[in-house]
């Protein structure tokens, strides 16, 4: 019985003049994409290990990019 009077109140909540339109918001496609990392073999010297070390940070680097573009077009107020 409590979960439909909850859900009674979560439809009548959604009714009325507050509620608000929303949007579309057009993120261009590449922002989208997964990044690679480190593509190669598993490291097994010392020189492999720096390259995929610096594959991985570069990886990260784009994405954290990609997701700060992202929010500063869906967030501009922000």
């Amino acid at each position: 019985m409590r979960i439909y009077l909850t859900i009674c109140a979560l439809l009548l909540s959604a009714c009325g003049e507050g509620t608000r339109t929303v949007a579309e918001v057009y993120v261009p496609p590449d922002l989208l994409e997964p990044v690679a990392g480190w593509t190669g073999p598993v490291p097994v010297n010392e020189g492999m290990l720096i390259s995929a070390t610096a594959a991985e940070m570069r990886g990260r680097l784009q994405c954290n990019g990609d997701k700060l573009t992202i929010a500063e077009i869906v967030l501009p107020s922000r």
